[in-house]
């Protein structure tokens, strides 16, 4: 059902599934969710349309307070895996963040059987990542940071500090002061 009755109705079937979800919550149709059970979601959450939230076989996602993910976005925590967004955390579209990987160590049987390494990847407060990102397992992005879009962030990135490319690396620092 689309529109802000809509919203009331996804609000009011989702806050009973949800580990947690907070006051002043928007929640665009199309919400895909697996693993309803193990998320937490604090206060002025929204998603947009077509957005994933994935925390199945075990895995966990916390979503801090003021957290916008804009459409297409998949917070992808399954296979033991977490994900942590702190607060005022603004996510563009078709971005993808995963937090395990297939095993391939052994050339004696296929990858899709060897199993599979789960990370957490953490997000702190007044974090901007661009469209199109990808945020791999064992990434800690810090306070301030922004990630351009079509980065591939694969290691941490530092507090107030601009990344992009693939692999993401530093294209400078914020200016500072306000």
């Amino acid at each position: 059902m689309p529109g802000s009755s809509g919203n009331r109705l996804r609000v009011a079937i989702y806050r009973r599934r949800f580990r947690a979800l907070g006051d002043y919550a928007g929640l665009a149709e199309g919400l895909r969710l697996r693993g309803h059970e193990n998320i937490d979601i604090g206060n002025h959450f929204t998603a947009g349309p077509r957005c994933s939230l994935i925390a199945d076989g075990d895995g966990r996602i916390t979503i801090g307070n003021n957290v916008s993910l804009n459409s297409g976005v998949e917070l992808n925590a399954s296979i033991r895996g977490q994900i942590i967004l702190g607060d005022d955390v603004l996510i563009g579209p078709n971005t993808m963040f995963r937090t395990s990987d297939h095993l391939f160590e052994g050339r004696d049987r296929p990858i899709r059987s060897q199993g599979h390494e789960s990370k957490c990847i953490v997000v702190e407060d007044d974090v901007w990542i661009g469209a199109g990102a990808i945020i791999l397992g064992g990434v800690a992005i810090r306070r301030g940071a922004i990630v351009g879009a079509g980065a591939v962030v694969t290691t941490e990135v530092a507090s107030y500090t601009v990344v992009g490319g693939v692999p993401a690396r530093l294209i400078k620092d914020r200016p500072g002061g306000q």
